[in-house]
């Protein structure tokens, strides 16, 4: 009769199984956490992406209503009335929530509950007569970097 029948049989090898499992438990923590990182990215960046379509619409939306002849008062804002548009002198300022709703005219950087800030300013065109150019820009909260932007010309009134 054999003496081994009742010990252990491999000789190590419940060490090499343990072994094995620890090594796939890492590859696969290793490969969620990849994942998330990654996951996280992607939510960065359509987040991102939607802001600056959000400050393209509040651009296009802004040289639409001067193209159709909306007059500035004093201060920047759209107001009723004749008046043309400033020309030259400081940019004008409207602070936007994240919707790209107006939320504060003739605002500084920072104002409470405000997302980005749309800035524009008109000049006299040199090379035409009666014509102003018109340049809008939406930036983040801070004012350091520009989100989306544009120009056109509109004709003195």
């Amino acid at each position: 009769m054999s003496e081994r029948s009742g010990g252990r049989r491999g000789g190590g090898e419940d060490g090499a199984a343990i072994l094995e499992a620890l090594a796939a438990t890492v590859v696969i923590s290793v490969g969620v956490l990849a994942i998330g990182v990654l996951t996280a990215g992607v939510v960065r960046g359509n987040r991102e992406s939607g802001r600056v379509a959000t400050a393209a619409l509040a651009v296009e939306a802004e040289l639409e209503l001067l193209r159709a002849g909306a007059p500035l008062n004093t201060s920047g804002d759209l107001a009723p009335g004749p008046k043309p548009p400033d020309v030259g002198g400081e940019p004008r300022f409207q602070g936007l929530d994240a919707a790209g709703r107006v939320i504060a005219t003739a605002v500084a950087a920072g104002a409470a509950g405000m997302d980005m800030l749309r800035r524009w300013n008109v000049t006299d065109e040199a090379s035409a007569r009666c014509l102003r150019r018109v340049r809008v820009a939406v930036l983040n909260r801070s004012a350091t970097v520009e989100l989306a932007s544009g120009e056109t010309l509109i004709n003195c009134p």
